[in-house]
């Protein structure tokens, strides 16, 4: 449920983000590096992980891939909720989580807010023998901003009826899909996203 979101980012604050899907407003907590990521107005990419508890739902963001399996990981620890697991990864990297607990180095977990040495030791203690297993190397999701042209394309797009979020989710799309469009001049792009958009009609 709710494994990746996609949106254009409404407002940020600190470790909280409001993104805009579709005209819906979903508020997520971000680890440090995906809260790096966001600038008011431009499109985000993010994994995620809708959490439920006594009170209520919350919705935790990350860059990539790797972030989200460190945080699920050390949700596994009894007595580790999201809001703790998300402390530790807005103290420090998911790499340098992984490299702290393989190596039952406590202390570089205690960097984190809120995370004393005897959380920190159980931790270690639970996950040291497992932290490392399979584990995904991480992979950030594309955005339109990162594609050639991007803003010629949507402002293009924009000019015959499309909304600039409509423009930057199919660039998006055709990015994923075809593995590369760098090489793709803006009418090349401008033609593709015209005929995915006009599919959607």
């Amino acid at each position: 449920m709710l494994a990746k979101i996609r949106g254009v980012v409404a407002d940020i604050d600190n470790f909280k983000a409001i993104i805009d899907v579709w005209g819906l407003g979903f508020e997520i907590q971000l680890t440090r590096k995906a809260s790096a990521n966001c600038s008011i107005g431009k499109e985000l990419g993010l994994f995620s992980h809708l959490q439920f508890s006594e009170a209520g739902a919350s919705l935790f963001g990350f860059a990539d891939d790797l972030e989200k399996a460190v945080f699920l990981r050390l949700t596994s620890v009894k007595g580790i909720g999201g809001k703790m697991a998300l402390q530790i990864l807005q103290g420090i990297s998911a790499e340098e989580v992984v490299q702290a607990i393989s190596l039952g180095d406590y202390g570089s977990l205690t960097k984190a807010p809120g995370i004393g040495k005897k959380t920190a030791e159980r931790i270690c203690f639970e996950l040291q023998e497992k932290m490392s297993l399979n584990l995904p190397r991480p992979v950030e999701l594309p955005t339109s901003s990162s594609i050639p042209n991007s803003s010629t394309v949507i402002d293009a797009l924009e000019s015959l009826g499309f909304s600039r979020q409509e423009g930057s989710e199919v660039l998006s799309s055709l990015s994923r899909e075809r593995g590369s469009i760098e090489g793709l001049g803006v009418e090349d792009l401008i033609m593709l996203a015209l005929k995915r958009l006009n599919r959607k009609v």
